[in-house]
C-alpha cells in the first residue's frame, strides 16, 4: 500500500517539474527575439581645475581675508575673517602678488620699506596652517601671478631680460622636486615652460573660463585679448578693436568675461562667441564683483553702481580704494595729523567701517614750513621782470646794450625775496652772482661765487616777464667774476 503512493507521488513530481521546464524555455524564447542590449561609451567630464583667489596685497580663502600689513616690524601678513573680526598676524614677510587656494599660498615678495630686500622678486609657498614659508624661485620680474590647479602662470621678462613680458607655466610640483633657483634654472629643468609665444608682451593676470585661459596682448599701443589652452596649445586671438586701451580683465561672471579699458577705465563685457556688450556710463572702474562695479575719486570717496544702474551709491567718504575681498571691502585714508596713512575693512554694502588691525607707518617727519619770501621792487617803466630768489643770496645786474653798456640795476638780496624790476623796453644782458658773502661791487662774491649771464635779450613794452634762477641752463650761461663785475 505505502509502494502505491509513493509511485503516485513521484509521477506528480515529474509533471510539476515538466510543467516548471517548459515555463522557462517560453521566457527565454520570448527574451532572445527582443534587441539586445547596448553598451555606450561616455567620455568622462573635464575636471575644471581649482583657481585660486588673486591679488595684489589681499586675497581670500575659505571663509579668512589674508593681506599685507606694515606693522611696527615692517611688513608682515596678517588674516582676518571675512566680517573683518579676528585679525591676526600669520608671519612675517613681504607679499606683494599673491594667489591662495585653501590652506596654501603662494607669493612673490617686494621690497621692504624698512630695508630689508631679503624677499625682492623671489617666489614662496607659505602653509597657511602653521605659518611656515618655502622659497621656490629667485629672480622673478613678474607683472602677474594666477593660480590654476596644479600650475602657476605668472608674465615675467625674465631670463630674455627685455622689456617684452612673456607668459610662464610653472609646475608646482617639478618645481618643489628641482630646488630653488630662477626662471631660467626652471625652465631647463622642465619645471617651467613659456607659452603664448605670440605674445609679444603679456600684461596683468590672465582669466581662466571654460577650459581657456584668457590674457591680455599688448604691442605697442595694440591691444587685444588672446586665449589659450592650460598647456600652452591652442594660442589665439579673441578679441582686438582699434581704439582698445589700456585693458584690464576684471573677472568672469556668468557666462560673460568683464574687462575695462581706456583712459576713463570703461566697463565692457564679452559672451563666449566674442559678442561685445558695452557699458558707458560705468567709469572709472577699481573692481568688479559680477553684481557691482566699485569706484573712487582721489580719496574723497568710495563708490558703487550696478549694471542695470549706472548712477554711483557712496559707500565710505573721504576714503581711497584698496580692494575687494571675500564679502569685505578695504579701503585707505591719509591722515591730515602726523601724515599717517591708515586703511580699514567694511562690508561691500557699506556701514560698519573699522580700522584694519595691524597696518601702521610711522608717522612722517614734520615737514619744515615753507619759507616766506620778502617782496621787493626797484624802479620804474614800462616793462616788469619779475624774479623769485631762492636760500642764497644773490645780486642781479641789468645791463644796457646802448653805447658804453651803462648798468641799469644792480639789486643785492637776501635769500627769499620776490625781487620786481622795472625799466624801459630795450636790449639788455641779465647777469646773477650767487654766493654767500659779498665782497664788493670789484669782487661781487669772490672766485668761490657762481655767476651766469644772458645774451642780448629784448624787452618789448607792457609786457611782464618771470624768471627763476636757481641753476645754469634756458636763456643762461655760465660767467666769472670778471665777467660779472665787468674788468
Amino acid at each position: 500500500m505505502k509502494q502505491r503512493w509513493l509511485i503516485i507521488l513521484l509521477i506528480i513530481a515529474l509533471m510539476l517539474s515538466g510543467c516548471s521546464a517548459g515555463l522557462s524555455g517560453i521566457n527565454e524564447s520570448t527574451e532572445s527575439g527582443s534587441t539586445a542590449p547596448e553598451l555606450t561609451e561616455t567620455p568622462a567630464p573635464t575636471q575644471e581645475p581649482v583657481i585660486g583667489d588673486v591679488g595684489d596685497d589681499v586675497v581670500a580663502s575659505g571663509g579668512w581675508i589674508y593681506y599685507r600689513a606694515d606693522d611696527e616690524q615692517g611688513y608682515s601678513l596678517y588674516r582676518m575673517t571675512e566680517d573683518g573680526s579676528q585679525a591676526e598676524k600669520l608671519m612675517a614677510g613681504f607679499p606683494s602678488l599673491m594667489a591662495v587656494d585653501g590652506d596654501i599660498m603662494y607669493y612673490i615678495g617686494t621690497y621692504d620699506p624698512g630695508g630689508s630686500d631679503e624677499e625682492n622678486c623671489n617666489l614662496y609657498r607659505v602653509d597657511l596652517g602653521t605659518g611656515s614659508k618655502t622659497l621656490m624661485m629667485e629672480d622673478m620680474s613678474p607683472l602677474s601671478l594666477y593660480l590654476a590647479g596644479d600650475f602657476l602662470y605668472f608674465a615675467d621678462n625674465m631670463p630674455y631680460q627685455s622689456e617684452d613680458y612673456d607668459l610662464f607655466r610653472l609646475d608646482i610640483s617639478a618645481a618643489l622636486s628641482a630646488g630653488v633657483g630662477n626662471l631660467e634654472f626652471m625652465l631647463n629643468t622642465g619645471a617651467a615652460v613659456r607659452i603664448g609665444a605670440q605674445s609679444p608682451h603679456v600684461a596683468q593676470n590672465p582669466m581662466y573660463w571654460d577650459g581657456w585661459l584668457y590674457y591680455v596682448e599688448q604691442d605697442v599701443d595694440d591691444w587685444s585679448i588672446r586665449r589659450i589652452r592650460l598647456d600652452g596649445s591652442e594660442d589665439e586671438p579673441f578679441y582686438k578693436e582699434s581704439g582698445l586701451d589700456s585693458v584690464e580683465l576684471r573677472g568672469v561672471y556668468g557666462d560673460q568675461l568683464f574687462f575695462t579699458s581706456g583712459d576713463a577705465v570703461t566697463l565692457y563685457a564679452l559672451s563666449e562667441d566674442g559678442e561685445l556688450t558695452e557699458y558707458p556710463e560705468i567709469t572709472g572702474v577699481c573692481a568688479f564683483d559680477g553684481e557691482w562695479a566699485y569706484s573712487a575719486e582721489d580719496d574723497s570717496g568710495v563708490y558703487r553702481c550696478s549694471l542695470e544702474n549706472p548712477e554711483k551709491e557712496l559707500l565710505a567718504a573721504d576714503r581711497g580704494f584698496t580692494a575687494i575681498a571675500g564679502d569685505c571691502l578695504l579701503t585707505w585714508q591719509l591722515e591730515e595729523e602726523g601724515f599717517k596713512y591708515s586703511r580699514y575693512v567694511m562690508p561691500k554694502s557699506g556701514g560698519g567701517e573699522t580700522a584694519l588691525i595691524g597696518h601702521y607707518m610711522e608717522p612722517k617727519a614734520e615737514r619744515t614750513p615753507a619759507p616766506e619770501y620778502t617782496a621787493k621792487t626797484v624802479g620804474k617803466g614800462d616793462v616788469t621782470l619779475e624774479i623769485s630768489n631762492g636760500g642764497t643770496r644773490a645780486c642781479y645786474k641789468l645791463v644796457s646794450c646802448a653805447e658804453g653798456n651803462p648798468v641799469v640795476h644792480s639789486v643785492l638780496t637776501e635769500p627769499y625775496t620776490d625781487l620786481t624790476l622795472k625799466f624801459s623796453p630795450g636790449s639788455y644782458y641779465l647777469k646773477v652772482a650767487y654766493g654767500d658773502e659779498w665782497l664788493g661791487d670789484e669782487e661781487a662774491f669772490g672766485e668761490n661765487g657762481r655767476y651766469i649771464t644772458t645774451d642780448m635779450y629784448i624787452f618789448h613794452s607792457g609786457f611782464a616777464y618771470k624768471l627763476s634762477t636757481s641753476s645754469y641752463g634756458g636763456d643762461f650761461s655760465s660767467d666769472t667774476m670778471s665777467g660779472f663785475v665787468g674788468n
